[in-house]
């Protein structure tokens, strides 16, 4: 459910024109889910997680989109 929910976002935002931030790759297990070590209940992140996003988000939001 949570790569098709990935992908229904990451459509929704391009139709809107906003930029839409991935989960970090280094935060996946070898089948591509939230690695243990990431996840507080088995779906939603923990704070570790929620600190990387966190730096995602400020590193796209230093990063212009496009010229103004």
């Amino acid at each position: 459910m949570w790569w098709i929910w990935t992908y229904v976002a990451k459509e929704i935002c391009a139709d809107l024109d906003i930029r839409f931030i991935e989960g970090p790759q280094a935060t996946r297990d070898e089948r591509g889910f939230l690695n243990v070590r990431y996840h507080l209940d088995g779906v939603h992140g923990n704070d570790d997680y929620g600190a990387l996003i966190a730096q995602e988000v400020a590193g796209a939001m230093a990063v212009p989109d496009r010229e103004a």
